[in-house]
């Protein structure tokens, strides 16, 4: 043990047994507070130190580094001051070892750093299921979080899906929360369509029909991948013209402009929109 570095944060003297993580730095904590902590270590000194690591003068070793045990044992202890975590791959790292060791009151601790606003420098920092809804959800669906699952998927229906994909580390996404997923999105796309099939522009020429679909196919496209209501308002509201050569009107001879959604009829799918955007979506049986 003379190559183990010791914690700077948990020293000698300042508890009655010693931890090593896995990458071998020593951690002196308190007994009593891992048994309050913890069923699993309760159990394990309620059996007795006779032949245990400790009673061979030995650290009991626990299956984390030296980073990750940190920041559990910062969770762990009742201090008023802890380390914010913003980083996904340590709090998954540290959420993986309090829920080997049983830590409830640990991981609820945890669970509600996915959620948090707060301030840093007089600015408002927005919740990591907002900034990184695709990342959350994994890790909510692998630690059984219902509510903070439900909340990253609202986020997720919206954006760019490719840029929601390239925020995952590993590419290792279970198939069933992608299908979830896209099914989700497909029901949103829907509601979009539902809006094109409800308003019918009044065409000026018969030539403004062709124009209308193919204006119409190029605003499901952007849709589709962006999911966003004013993208798709500016997008049907554009100044689209029919520049038909053989309309002679004198008023066409710049191209006449094909009919846009009235302003009420606008505001009225906005009013629906924010309700539909408010709205937490139900996690879908396969992703259960």
């Amino acid at each position: 043990m003379s190559d183990a570095q010791v914690s700077p944060l948990f020293p000698a003297g300042s508890g009655d047994i010693r931890l090593i993580s896995t990458d071998g730095t020593i951690f002196y904590v308190h007994r009593l507070i891992l048994r309050l902590a913890s069923p699993f270590f309760e159990t394990m000194f309620e059996i007795g130190s006779e032949g245990t690591p400790q009673s061979n003068h030995l650290p009991l070793r626990v299956e984390a580094d030296a980073k990750t045990l940190t920041c559990l044992l910062h969770y762990l202890y009742p201090t008023p001051c802890r380390p914010r975590i913003t980083d996904l791959g340590q709090l998954t790292a540290t959420l993986r070892t309090a829920k080997r060791y049983e830590m409830e009151g640990v991981i609820e601790q945890l669970r509600s750093v996915l959620t948090e606003r707060y301030l840093e420098e007089d600015e408002l920092i927005v919740p990591l299921y907002i900034r990184y809804p695709l990342p959350v959800l994994l890790i909510a669906d692998a630690f059984g979080f219902i509510s903070e699952k439900r909340l990253a998927l609202r986020e997720c229906l919206e954006g760019d899906l490719t840029e929601h994909l390239k925020t995952v580390i590993s590419s290792d996404i279970p198939a069933r929360i992608m299908i979830g997923l896209l099914e989700l999105r497909k029901e949103r796309l829907e509601w979009f369509r539902s809006k094109l099939n409800a308003w019918s522009p009044p065409l000026v020429e018969p030539c403004c029909s062709q124009k209308f679909l193919e204006h119409r196919q190029k605003i499901e496209t952007k849709v589709y991948h962006c999911l966003e209501f004013q993208p798709f308002v500016d997008e049907l509201t554009k100044g689209l013209r029919c520049d038909n050569q053989k309309v002679t009107t004198s008023s066409f001879i710049k191209g006449h402009l094909i009919a846009v959604p009235f302003d009420a009829i606008v505001q009225r799918w906005e009013r629906e929109w924010v309700v539909l955007r408010k709205s937490i979506p139900k996690v879908p049986p396969i992703m259960a």
